[in-house]
């Protein structure tokens, strides 16, 4: 498998220039391994580079800008579930820093509730399925009605609204699930909600304990200035039923991202399955849409990103003059006092090509406040020689044995073969964007896992 020179390039952007790592008094900078189950500072970051460096990263990560969340609830079910999502995935590196950064292990993992477990949320095999194909994972939490008095005689308590912003148009919603808790009626299994024991109408009329449940698009009029209402799911179920409920809501998402001015809303309908009589919702045992405990509703929606654009925002900035200009003096400024980002030219090289060590800790990018897992990542470098001769278990490529071979006899006309990652593995993100969703990311080709010898391109 070959890397093309693009992808090695944006690889190397992070891996060949930077470690952050902080715990305590911990400086920033450039850290390694000395061969010996210590890491040793290599070079001081001020803060002014913790910045620019933060910034570079999240251009990288595909951010325009460091999200600013408000209102961050980790309690919401909208938050536990994609903390159980997260903690589904496997990031594709397992590393142990007890001997390593201030003797910390790598914590990859974040606890979830323990009042919340992947089973109460509902979650089948199907659903597993779409989580594992998803690129991204985004949950929303419901942001109040907001065309109440033309929705007559639909209730304030069944009506939905989601704030889909965030997400780009180029981003394809191959999911999106409302989610609604509903409490059993069932006077043998009484929890602490508030039960009618007068009410014989739950217990007696077995017809009468089956509920009809719709999801509704709200869409507008075509040259009225009225509302109209699109069932996008149907469920039936029990009243003695207890658990999350899913409604398909994908194609009102789908046109929500393509076109936001057409996000109107969603509307839930409770009937009797007999009658086809509407019903209130504490006849159900539905919760209420503007319910702020954990059973909130909530919307997850799955994404599958293109492989082309990897940004979830907007696209990332591009320099103006005045960046590259400071950009250069800056550059010029560091050679002159001989502090050189490139750390791998002041280590002692290896005889062979091997795997250095890089860990980005994301608290002290000052990140803590919207990313929720993990504290950070290793990411890795290569570096080392590549000398004659090479053989296959060395991770060499054909075309680099015949270079090296070459190289041998002619040094001065043919380059030796490079150092370089030979396997990469991705990552998965846990954080709030600007509106305060959470959203599960997976970055490919995140960290490396294996170096070995690449013969020299030619551009």
């Amino acid at each position: 498998m070959k890397f093309t020179s693009a992808v090695c390039t944006h690889i190397l952007i992070l891996w060949n220039v930077w470690t952050l790592v902080t715990c305590g008094k911990t400086p920033s900078g450039l850290y390694h391994d000395d061969g010996k189950g210590h890491t040793i500072l290599t070079q001081r970051f001020s803060k002014k580079d913790v910045r620019e460096i933060s910034f570079d990263i999240l251009n990288i990560m595909g951010f325009n800008h460091r999200p600013h969340p408000h209102l961050v609830d980790s309690r919401s079910p909208a938050s536990q579930f994609l903390m159980e999502v997260y903690n589904s995935l496997s990031n594709e590196v397992d590393v142990d820093l007890s001997n390593g950064v201030n003797g910390r292990k790598q914590s990859w993992r974040t606890s979830s509730s323990p009042n919340i477990t992947w089973s109460q949320f509902n979650v089948d095999q199907d659903e597993a399925n779409t989580i594992a194909q998803a690129d991204e994972i985004i949950s929303f939490i419901n942001r109040g009605h907001k065309f109440s008095d033309r929705l007559q005689p639909h209730a304030e308590d069944k009506q939905f609204w989601f704030d889909t912003s965030e997400i780009p148009s180029t981003e394809l919603v191959f999911g999106a699930e409302l989610r609604l808790w509903k409490k059993t009626l069932a006077r043998n299994l009484k929890d602490d909600y508030d039960y009618n024991e007068a009410d014989d109408d739950y217990q007696t009329d077995g017809k009468s304990q089956v509920v009809r449940i719709s999801v509704k698009q709200v869409v507008p009029v075509k040259g009225a200035n009225t509302l109209d209402l699109v069932e996008l799911d149907e469920i039936v179920v029990a009243k003695w039923e207890q658990g999350w409920l899913r409604l398909n809501v994908t194609s009102a998402f789908r046109e929500w991202i393509l076109r936001p001015e057409s996000n109107l809303g969603l509307v839930i309908s409770t009937k009797c399955a007999e009658t086809g009589e509407e019903i209130e919702l504490e006849a159900t045992g539905l919760t209420k849409a503007e319910e702020e405990d954990e059973h909130q509703p909530f919307v997850v929606a799955f994404l599958k990103g293109s492989e082309s654009r990897r940004n979830i925002g907007s696209k990332p900035r591009k320099p103006g003059r005045r960046t590259i200009r400071s950009t250069k003096q800056k550059r010029n400024k560091k050679s002159k006092k001989g502090r050189q980002y490139d750390f791998t030219e002041t280590l002692d090289r290896p005889r062979s090509c091997q795997m250095g060590m890089l860990y980005v800790n994301f608290e002290d990018l000052g990140w803590k406040d919207w990313v929720i897992a993990p504290d950070g990542f290793i990411a890795y470098y290569c570096h080392g020689e590549c000398s004659f001769p090479l053989t296959a278990s060395m991770n060499a490529t054909n075309h680099a044995i015949v270079s090296t071979l070459v190289h041998t006899y002619y040094p001065l006309e043919y380059p030796k073969p490079s150092c370089s990652p030979v396997k990469l593995g991705s990552i998965s993100m846990l954080y709030y964007d600007d509106n305060s969703n959470v959203t599960v990311k997976k970055y490919k080709d995140m960290v490396i896992k294996s170096c070995g010898y690449w013969g020299q391109e030619s551009s």
